[in-house]
Parts: C-alpha cells; sequence; structure tokens
C-alpha cells in the first residue's frame, strides 16, 4: 500500500517575509526560532516538508581553491552538531593546519560558545583559537561559496523523497565523493569591483580603492 505524502505551503507577504530573513540572519536568536523561520522562509518558496527536511540538517564544509568538501547528515541541527563537525574539521580533516579561515553565515549557534556548551573548556580553547573567523553579510549568505554546493547537492540527491537517514547519507557521499575526485570547484564572478557596483549604496566614499 503506497503511502501519501503531503506538502504544506505557505503564502508569505512582503512584510512577513522581510520580517524572517532579517530574523534568521541577526544572530541574536534562538536556534530553534531561527529553524522555525527558516521553515516558514523555505515553504514560501514552495519547497516540500521532506526537502526543507533535508536542507535543515545538513552541514557542509567546502574548500574551493582544491574543489574538496566535507558533509555531515545528522537528525539535528544544534550547536551540539556544528562543534562536532567543527571539531571533526580541526582533529581530521585539517589536523597539520596552523590557521583554518572559515566563512559562515550569521546563524547563533556559528559562534565559540557552541564549542564551550559542547566539550571541556581546554578542548573548546582549542578549536576556537584554530579558526580565523569570516561572516558573510546578515542579509547575503549566499555570499558563501557554500551556498552554491548545497543547491548541487540537491539537485543531483534531494529532489526526490530518500525515507531513511542512512539511505541519504549514502546518497550524497556517493556524490560528494564524484565532485571530489574531479575537484569541482566554483567559478566565482562575484568580485570586488562587481560588489562595489551592486552595493553602492552601502559605501559612504564611493572614491575608496581598498
Amino acid at each position: 500500500m503506497s503511502k501519501t505524502i503531503t506538502t504544506n505551503f505557505v503564502a508569505l507577504n512582503d512584510e512577513e517575509r522581510t520580517y524572517l530573513q532579517k530574523y534568521v540572519t541577526t544572530g541574536k536568536n534562538p536556534a530553534q526560532s531561527v529553524t522555525r523561520a527558516r521553515i516558514l522562509l523555505l515553504a514560501d518558496q514552495k519547497v516540500s516538508d521532506i526537502e526543507i527536511a533535508k536542507v535543515l540538517q545538513t552541514s557542509k564544509s567546502f574548500k574551493p581553491l582544491t574543489g574538496q568538501r566535507i558533509i555531515s547528515i545528522t537528525k539535528h541541527r544544534r550547536r551540539k552538531e556544528y562543534a562536532e563537525f567543527m571539531k571533526e574539521i580541526v582533529e581530521v580533516y585539517y589536523k597539520d593546519a596552523e590557521v583554518i579561515r572559515l566563512v559562515q553565515d550569521n546563524l547563533n549557534t556559528h559562534n565559540g560558545g557552541s564549542f564551550y556548551e559542547t566539550f571541556d573548556a581546554e578542548t573548546a580553547q582549542r578549536i576556537y583559537k584554530k579558526f580565523e573567523y569570516h561572516f558573510t553579510p546578515k542579509k547575503a549568505s549566499w555570499l558563501n561559496m557554500v551556498e552554491f554546493e548545497f543547491s548541487a547537492i540537491s539537485r543531483q540527491c534531494l529532489k526526490r523523497r530518500i525515507g531513511e537517514i542512512e539511505t541519504l547519507k549514502k546518497e550524497t557521499a556517493i556524490i560528494v565523493k564524484q565532485r571530489n575526485e574531479i575537484h569541482t570547484k566554483v567559478n566565482w564572478k562575484f568580485s570586488k569591483n562587481v560588489a562595489r557596483k551592486k552595493f553602492k549604496r552601502f559605501y559612504i566614499n564611493d572614491n575608496i580603492n581598498n
């Protein structure tokens, strides 16, 4: 007997959409509330319930210069999962690196506090000091190249129903392995000059050269 998969969409007005977009990017709101806001925004984009669940449970790291990516799929997306993913990056993938330059959005779990809530003080400090943090603008998280990777994974794997998390892990691992083997990179065209034209109204002095 087949099981019916229901999808619940919402229709936000411009004011509601703007409020929620600001809410999820301020970096000051509780993670659970931010997740609920993200669900509403995704549902407004006509993303199905199943796809929303997959998006919210996936963490990913992308090294654009070498075309290598790391992915982690968990049942939850809390401070604990973020801290453990960052610890794995430090201790497994880049254990010999002196500094890891990390670009991420302003989600309130993306900070050193997550390490201290998850690990003992010595471990938390060691992991925290390993990173050099760079945050995308609060209203422009799309400036993080990893967002392109999420999109690629979605197109190749997540646009169909996958009922079990273990199956999801296996499917995404195959795609990540394939992309890593051919060193798939991002053709990033959003240069400094393009940014200045697009965000001209935010510059106090248009004659800034640096």
